[in-house]
């Protein structure tokens, strides 16, 4: 008996056949990442993006705001001006400045010299002396020409100084400016406030992540500690921006307190309400800059996400 297939001439050898490979899916296709030239001009448009933006708003409020509070000391009577200018007096005595040391220049075309010395001297300690010379030449300029043209008053930390102008054009803003002396020569917590002014030069960094810092892909996580970091700046660097002004607003908030505080004491209630109204649009100039910086960071963001990344513009509402 023949076993059919296996015996004989009927046996073939079967045919050889290659291994399959096993069914895998194709490897996952990284999506293209974004040109150096995307990226540079997209923080380019995103820049001035933000800067129209930050600008635009903060040039239209703050001289209106500083045109409104020159007016109201300009339309005191000659009798209110000298109520005042003597209330002023015996309000820097009652706050006992004079004790620390503090004194009051008044400043004038007469004097420019000796107010840009004093206004120089500010910039030698702190994050100023760190400024470019040509820059900080600027800033001592324009702020020596802003006092002493009767459009700005201030009070130096370094010299202990308050300097007003003159032409008394800014007198009902003088208590304001005692309430800086004060938060600066009594008690802590107005020196750190004072001293941490100098956190809204952090909208620089911030809006450079913002700029730079490619937006993660859906399901992308950080690569590390940092990675993590700079996407939560960039996620939220508007808000950011402008919580590093919030020393300036809490402190420009308190030395308005404390000068109505000393006002309350000397003046009548119409001069009173003058000197608070006077400081409202103050405390208005500096949170319409806060605000402007803050809006412009999130533009400058958005403007340069859509060009850099049109497949991942949904805008973040958490931004």
């Amino acid at each position: 008996m023949q076993i059919i297939g296996f015996s004989g001439s009927n046996y073939k050898e079967p045919p050889k056949t290659q291994a399959q490979k096993p069914n895998l899916p194709p490897p996952p296709q990284d999506k293209d990442k974004p040109s150096a030239g995307r990226i540079i001009g997209g923080a380019i448009l995103g820049n001035i993006a933000g800067n129209i933006t930050a600008q635009l708003p903060a040039s239209i409020i703050t001289p209106i705001c500083m045109g409104k509070l020159t007016e109201i000391s300009k339309n005191l009577t000659k009798d209110e001006a000298a109520a005042t200018k003597s209330a002023l007096d015996k309000a820097f005595l009652d706050s006992r400045l004079k004790e620390k040391g503090v004194e009051i220049v008044k400043a004038s075309s007469k004097n420019a010299d000796k107010i840009k010395e004093i206004i120089a001297n500010e910039y030698t300690s702190g994050v100023g002396k760190f400024y470019p010379k040509s820059y900080k030449n600027m800033l001592i300029q324009a702020q020596t020409a802003q006092v002493v043209n009767g459009q700005n008053a201030f009070c130096t930390l370094k010299s202990n100084k308050i300097i007003l102008p003159e032409n008394n054009q800014l007198i009902l803003g003088a208590f304001h400016e005692l309430g800086h002396g004060i938060n600066k020569n009594f008690g802590k917590m107005g020196k750190i406030l004072q001293k941490s002014r100098a956190a809204a030069l952090l909208t620089v960094p911030i809006t450079l992540i913002a700029l730079f810092k490619n937006k993660k892909e859906e399901g992308e996580e950080p690569k590390n500690f940092f990675d993590k970091t700079a996407d939560f700046v960039k996620k939220h660097a508007g808000k950011l921006a402008f919580a590093t002004f919030l020393p300036s607003l809490i402190e420009e908030g308190l030395a308005t307190y404390r000068g109505n505080k000393l006002a309350s004491k000397v003046l009548n209630p119409e001069l009173l309400s003058k000197v608070k109204a006077t400081n409202r649009f103050g405390f208005a100039s500096y949170a319409a800059v806060a605000i402007s910086m803050s809006i412009g960071t999130y533009i400058a963001k958005t403007v340069r996400d859509k060009f850099v990344h049109p497949e991942l513009s949904k805008t973040d509402k958490n931004s």
